[in-house]
């Protein structure tokens, strides 16, 4: 993959999986989920044990095939807040998050990092970990580009946010491009800063808005920053 990908896209970076730990299970999920961690915390522990030394494996094996980071996609939160009490992110579920991120990283790859919803409770402890990068500091939850910024923006990059449940997928071009700007004003400065959405382009999104978000990082999304109109 790796010569492939430099003749391709020499250019780029190139991403991969890094499975994950446990996020925000489906809704039949939920009840066994929830009595593993309360009423069953050894078993619990076993599995994420299996999970976790398979989502290494993953990592090694795409590093060496020339990955430059890896993504870990799975929720944390829901727009209300965390979906777990705040211990046992602490105790189940950021241990492993941190062997993840060890693992790429002595790879010598780059730790991105997902999560919608709004973070501020988990905030400190999931930067904490070591995580090179934060998508998608979610707009839809009240989360702000600018105050993660200023807050966060010495420790890690960040990824976001033009929002992908509203303006990239019932918006204009024109209201794609202003969002898209407010997000290079906010977040580009200094460095640390990967313009995109929310989420991903979701299914419906039009084709003229997802071409405008490119364009936009296109023509003012490089350094050195040049002032936005």
């Amino acid at each position: 993959m790796n010569r492939t990908a430099q003749k391709i896209a020499p250019d780029h970076l190139i991403a991969g999986s890094a499975g994950g730990t446990i996020g925000i299970p489906d809704g039949k999920a939920v009840a066994n989920i929830v009595h593993q961690i309360y009423a069953r915390p050894d078993e619990f522990k076993k599995k994420m044990d299996v999970t976790i030394k398979d989502s290494i494996e993953k990592i090694k094996e795409q590093a060496d095939a020339g990955v430059d980071l890896v993504f870990d996609c799975t929720d944390y939160c829901l727009k209300e807040g965390p979906f777990y009490s705040l211990w046992v992110y602490r105790d189940l579920i950021f241990p492993y998050l941190r062997l993840l991120v060890d693992a790429a990283h002595k790879k010598g790859i780059y730790f991105v990092k997902h999560t919608d919803g709004y973070i501020w409770p988990i905030i400190d402890d999931l930067i904490a970990t070591g995580i090179d990068a934060l998508h998608s500091v979610d707009p839809s939850a009240g989360m702000r580009l600018k105050e993660v910024k200023e807050k966060y923006g010495d420790k890690l990059a960040l990824c976001g946010n033009v929002d992908a449940a509203t303006t990239m997928a019932y918006g204009t071009p024109e209201q794609v491009a202003e969002e898209a700007k407010q997000c290079l004003r906010d977040a580009a400065p200094g460095g640390g800063y990967f313009l995109t959405t929310s989420n991903c382009i979701y299914k419906g999104v039009p084709p003229a808005n997802a071409i405008m978000l490119s364009e936009i990082g296109k023509k003012h999304g490089r350094y050195p920053l040049r002032r936005l109109s």
